[in-house]
């Protein structure tokens, strides 16, 4: 009786442990690109998930993102085109961006093409809806020049028959090295145009009717992509195995290490993408007459967490702003000023005072040497004058470091970020801050030779005196910082 009871039990409840079948549709062939989605599966990932996966390489002629939104697949792998094809009025859906920077470049002929615009009246291999590649030569003054069907194979390149083609740095640079081939890629970055690579995306259908199932499987993929990352040579391995000996293992370990490049996943974490990134690559369909230039991409971006009401561009607009700022007028010349009262104004303070106490001083005026000149004079010229100096290091350093912040973990888009930069920063504003470091660097040097000049007998006071001179320069520093930001600002 209990044997049957636990047969019909398991028979109840088997279909609460079925596995969901999905499929995803790829956008090229089985190879390093898509190794998340392989190791998601072989390591039981997806299965963990409740789903039980199908990879479908791209045919001949088909289109990848037409084929989820006919319901032919569950979810798909696509680049960039999403915003266009979301702007043009189609519901998918960007579940997670998986490599944050396109691989999309242009190779040629180093010795026949040094230059971008040397392409000017070449024979360029091009595919289509290379919108990206498109932009960059328009934004690089290529206009004219003749685009030749591709046939996904560098020999025509190689060969002379065209003058350039387009191609992945994860793949074709590869066969080029192994032709012995002197190609020089050219990047659509270099223009300011930051495309995103591969992108898993799905139905804005399917995340409305199952969005517990989605966020699911989107976690899956995350776990398959971290662990492909931490182990190449295995998943390369499991490639040849199971999915394709197209290329050689040598071929997809160089293109685990162009992938891993591309996708930055010790400064960016892997699925994550950013609205304002969305926004300009759809600026940029727009220059090329793709859409309008009123679009709206509502509704792409997987929301995993609720969404800022304020307009993505506004926020660009107030981190740069309030990086350029506030390094240049505060930031800077306060932080400099603090360190070198601490690091400079002690070295005086105990320099000088040690020479107090030793009767130093005293020989120097005895041998009719004015102290105040050779002493003082030196000290205070020079940290006025090279304070400014290290502030102006300073700054330099704290925009670019707001920049790598703002373009690798935000997402925003390089030439967009600049601008907004340029736009909020006024010469007054680096004045300001220069001004305050020749006044902090002469409040350092004062304090450090006035204390030192009235330090105690020994050690003791020669200590007092350091200590004095450190915490009196601090506090003058943010009292006149106050007060020169009042008469700079007010």
């Amino acid at each position: 009786m209990r044997f049957l009871a636990t047969i019909c039990l398991l028979l109840i409840l088997s279909p609460a442990f079925a596995l969901e079948k999905v499929s995803v549709q790829l956008n090229w062939k089985h190879q390093f690109q898509f190794a998340g989605y392989y190791a998601a599966i072989e390591q039981g990932f997806f299965r963990e998930a409740g789903f039980e996966v199908s990879l479908h390489e791209l045919a001949a002629g088909q289109d990848p993102i037409t084929t989820v939104l006919k319901g032919e697949a569950d979810y798909g792998v696509a680049a960039s085109e999403l915003a266009l094809h979301r702007a043009q009025g189609k519901p998918v859906v960007a579940l997670a961006v998986i490599v944050q920077n396109s691989p999309l470049v242009l190779l040629a002929n180093r010795r026949k093409i040094p230059s971008i615009e040397a392409l000017s009246e070449a024979r360029i291999m091009l595919v289509p809806h290379e919108a990206e590649l498109m932009a960059y030569l328009k934004r690089e003054g290529v206009e004219r020049f003749t685009t030749v069907q591709h046939n996904f194979n560098p020999a025509d390149l190689i060969s002379g028959q065209v003058d350039a083609i387009s191609g992945y740095s994860t793949d074709e640079p590869f066969l080029l090295r192994q032709a012995g081939f002197p190609y020089i890629a050219y990047t659509p970055n270099a223009a300011g145009i930051n495309f995103y690579g591969d992108t898993l995306y799905t139905t804005e259908s399917r995340v409305l009717a199952m969005p517990e199932e989605v966020g699911r499987f989107r976690a899956a993929v995350l776990r398959g992509w971290a662990y492909a990352l931490e182990h190449p040579d295995e998943v390369s391995d499991l490639i040849l195995k199971q999915y394709s000996t197209r290329h050689s293992k040598a071929h997809l370990l160089f293109e685990a290490m162009e992938i891993k490049r591309l996708m930055q996943p010790e400064l960016v974490e892997i699925g994550q993408m950013s609205a304002t990134r969305w926004q300009s690559i759809g600026q940029t369909y727009a220059e090329l007459g793709m859409l309008p230039t009123s679009f709206s991409l509502d509704g792409l971006i997987y929301e995993t967490e609720p969404q800022h009401s304020l307009p993505v561009w506004i926020w660009s607009l107030l981190i740069a702003g309030v990086v350029v700022l506030s390094v240049t007028r505060e930031l800077a010349p306060v932080l400099a000023g603090l360190m070198v009262a601490g690091r400079v104004g002690a070295a005086i303070a105990a320099e000088i005072g040690t020479m107090r106490v030793t009767e130093q001083i005293d020989a120097l005026s005895t041998l009719s040497v004015n102290p105040f000149k050779y002493l003082i004079a030196p000290r205070v010229i020079a940290g006025t004058l090279m304070l400014p100096i290290l502030v102006l290091i300073g700054d330099i350093i704290g925009v670019y470091g707001g920049y790598i912040v703002a373009i690798y973990k935000l997402g925003f888009s390089p030439s967009s970020y600049l601008t907004q930069t340029w736009d909020v920063l006024e010469s007054m504003d680096v004045i300001s801050g220069l001004v305050k470091a020749g006044a902090f660097g002469f409040i350092v040097a004062i304090m450090g030779c006035y204390h030192g000049f009235n330090s105690g007998r020994g050690a003791q006071g020669v200590g007092a005196a350091t200590t004095n001179a450190v915490v009196s320069a601090s506090i003058f520093i943010l009292v006149f910082n106050y007060i020169l930001t009042q008469v700079f600002f007010s």
